[in-house]
């Protein structure tokens, strides 16, 4: 039947929540409104409410960071629940596509999920994929799938009729009204001006003299071609009189040799300017990204990855751009200039003043045209950025917003952007028209004025009449050296606006700066202690964690459990010095010494304490090169060691390529449990003194997740282990449990050995 459908008929009536969803609105009611643009407050609001969402004014960041995985698993579901809601009103039975909508979720949570789904019975055919025995439970068939087959088909008659009732969440309530939410921001210091940071960069580098030369070669090029031109000028209007060819001897060996040192020159000045505009851009491109490394995801959570891509790449290289077309060609013209007004001063000195003042008046004309364009080289940058920005969320969250039929929708707003920067660009181009033919207007009038000068000169017998020719060169070769000046300036003020934009992302306040001087962390028997943290997820959120305590002593282990939300992939993050803390501290404990975390510098820190949190990025390499990431010296035998210990082996050992398998953009080649199992991998990789995982068993069935478990367990014995869970894990596993209530850390004890803790506890 879909084969005979139009494809938006049939998305049209299909919901889909996929295994990882990727937000790619600005805020929760944008991101719930996808399953139906039409809707209304009080329908969003009331799907919100069913699935217990954030408010719907809630900024979501970058890919949903701003909220937790599981938050971002309940916005995906009301938007599901919007779209059936839309389909109802148009009569329509959709068909609803479920891919592990309990993942990341606590107990209480996973029945407010069960009930949502339990509540579409009768409403929409639900195909749903989950581990989860709650939600198989409500199916009225369940398939099982093995190495890709059904291989078992169970009726279970009734079940898509139960009613869940959902249990009393501790999350935040959702608002009453949509609104706008503020729009994230990121904590600033000064920016540097650009001109200061080419300076101090070219200084740094040692390419102020380099960049010296390039100019001077610029303007010995210039003033040569000035005296070829002249010299040339000179030669013809002399032979013309049939002069003894001796008379001549002179001006044409100088004719032969300006045009040979012109070109000489021009090669010199272009291979010095490019040199020098493409070693201070390499300079340039360490320079900020060895800034960026310190600022960390929290810091930079008020930008999005378009935007930064295009500051980083685009902005960065209009360096080259600015120094290549704007500051030599600049000290060319000025030495040009300067040379055919004393060239004509000397010849008749009212022609140089003449001469002097039209070229005085032409720079000034350019340089407010110039500073005209330049209102628009901010926004331009600026709407460049967002352009950008939409285009890789239209890229990065395209399988949803086809899904959803929001498509052509978000390409229009990338379209209206581009309208906007093209809008933007006119006025800049304008000018740079503008200067170019004031430029030729000034020097047309001052042409006639300076020859008129020249022959009163000839008629009272104070020039030659050969050396009138020459005059008029001077004319033409200083405003031809002044006619690049407009396209100049607009290229400068563009880089000027790049390099500011640039300058803005870096003077952000680092997430943890790191000390003056570094405090070498323990790294044998190492604990971790919390007193009275207070932390927030991101710079512009509320703080999550509030007056926590924690003692992790070493060689225990200790889970972190608690609603989906309530703060412990913040800790985490916290522990793993990604986050600054509002208020208290936290300490690396030894037997000899105790050490802040703030002492101790990022790069030092990965031996200490290292890990996995949800959210860390799969890169698009081998499956070996994205282990080698934390330690590019491991040897294969280390590699399958770690494989073994996470349920990788037999994965690995099936593919075609092996280890060299490509892994895909952030994993898209593999399912949500491989990526997990790879990532858990990563960790056990770097063998830290103290292991922080978030979720580690994320996305696996339940059998391969006590094995895995079961490894991981073993393999840590006796190292330090914090990890956080919605899932099961037998008592005598773990040592400890902290659970989060209100924002604190309460320890939670053990009725006998077989209690099960986590996601769920035993019936």
């Amino acid at each position: 039947a879909a084969a005979t459908l139009p494809v938006q008929q049939w998305r049209a009536g299909v919901a889909w929540l996929p295994q990882r969803p990727m937000p790619t609105q600005r805020t929760v009611a944008d991101e719930v409104r996808l399953g139906d643009p039409d809707a209304g407050d009080s329908e969003l609001l009331s799907v919100c409410r069913q699935c217990a969402t954030p408010s719907p004014q809630t900024a979501l960041g970058e890919d949903g960071r701003a909220v937790s995985a599981g938050q971002r698993r309940r916005i995906a579901l009301a938007r599901v629940l919007l779209r059936v809601e839309a389909c109802q009103r148009r009569g329509i039975v959709p068909l609803v596509l479920l891919d592990e909508p309990s993942e990341d979720l606590d107990r209480d949570t996973e029945l407010v999920v069960a009930s949502v789904i339990s509540a579409l019975a009768g409403r929409a055919t639900v195909l749903l994929a989950t581990h989860s025995e709650v939600l198989a439970a409500l199916a009225d068939r369940r398939l099982d799938l093995i190495d890709g087959r059904l291989a078992e088909v169970t009726e279970q008659p009734g079940a898509g009729s139960l009613r869940v009732k959902a249990a009393s969440m501790p999350v935040a309530a959702v608002a009453e009204e949509v609104g706008q939410a503020q729009a994230p921001a990121a904590v600033h210091r000064q920016a540097v001006p650009a001109r200061r940071w080419i300076i101090a960069l070219a200084r740094t580098e040692g390419m102020g003299g380099r960049l010296l030369q390039a100019a001077a070669l610029s303007a010995l090029g210039g003033l040569t071609a000035l005296a070829l031109t002249g010299t040339s000028i000179w030669l013809i209007s002399r032979a013309a009189e049939h002069p003894n060819v001796q008379a001549l001897a002179l001006a044409v060996v100088g004719v032969r040799t300006f045009a040979i040192g012109r070109a000489l020159l021009r090669y010199a000045e272009r291979l010095q300017a490019h040199d020098v505009a493409l070693r201070l851009l390499v300079a340039l491109r360490a320079k900020v990204f060895g800034a960026l490394v310190p600022l960390g995801p929290a810091a930079l959570g008020g930008y999005r990855r378009g935007d930064l891509l295009r500051r980083f790449v685009g902005d960065v290289d209009g360096l080259q751009d600015g120094l290549v077309r704007a500051f030599v060609p600049l000290s060319g013209a000025i030495a040009t200039g300067l040379g055919a007004c004393l060239l004509a001063g000397l010849l008749v000195p009212a022609a140089g003043v003449i001469l002097l003042s039209a070229l005085l008046i032409t720079g000034l004309l350019i340089g407010l045209l110039t500073r005209r364009s330049t209102v628009d080289a901010d926004p331009a940058v600026a709407l460049a950025g967002q352009r950008d920005e939409r285009t890789s969320a239209l890229i990065d969250g395209l399988s949803e917003l086809t899904a959803y039929g929001a498509v052509d929708r978000a390409v229009a707003e990338i379209a209206l952007l581009d309208a906007d920067l093209s809008r933007c660009t006119v006025r800049p181009a304008r000018a740079a028209t503008a200067g170019t033919v004031a430029s030729a207007v000034i020097a047309a009038i001052t042409l006639p004025v300076v020859l008129l000068t020249g022959a009163d000169a000839v008629h009272a017998g104070r020039l030659s009449a050969i050396s009138l020719g020459v005059l008029a060169v001077c004319v033409l070769a200083g405003f031809e050296a002044v006619a690049p000046l407009p396209s100049a300036f607009v290229a400068w003020t563009r880089c000027a606006a790049g390099l500011r934009r640039v300058a803005s992302v870096l003077a952000s306040t680092p997430a943890m700066a790191d000390p003056a001087e570094s405090v070498a962390p323990p790294t044998a028997d190492v604990g971790v202690q919390a007193r009275m943290v207070q932390v927030r997820p991101t710079p512009y959120a509320e703080p999550v964690v509030r007056g926590a305590d924690l003692v992790v002593a070493a060689g225990r282990r200790v889970a972190l459990t608690g609603p989906s939300g309530c703060g412990k992939s913040t800790v985490l993050a916290a522990v793993l010095r990604q986050l600054r803390l509002d208020h208290g501290e936290i300490e690396l404990t030894s037997s000899d010494h105790v050490v802040d975390l703030s002492a101790i510098r990022a790069a030092d820190l990965p031996p200490a304490v290292a890990g996995s949190l949800q959210g860390d990025h799969v890169f698009d390499v081998s499956l070996r090169d994205n282990l080698l990431v934390v330690r590019p010296d491991a040897e294969l035998a280390a590699l399958t060691d770690v494989a073994a210990r996470c349920g990788l082996t037999e994965f690995i050992a099936e593919l075609p390529g092996g280890w060299n398998t490509p892994a895909g953009v952030d994993g898209s080649q593999l399912s949500g449990g491989q990526r997990q199992r790879l990532l858990l991998a990563r960790a056990l990789l770097a063998d830290p003194a103290v292991l922080v995982l978030d979720e580690p068993t994320a996305h696996l069935d339940a059998v391969t997740e006590q094995a895995v478990l079961a490894d991981l367990l073993d393999a840590t014995s006796g190292r330090t282990v914090l990890l956080s869970t919605h899932r099961r894990i037998r008592a005598d596993q773990i040592d400890s449990v902290l659970r989060f209530e209100g924002g604190r850390l309460e320890h939670d004890t053990f009725e006998d050995g077989n209690r099960l803790i986590g996601a769920a506890v035993a019936d």
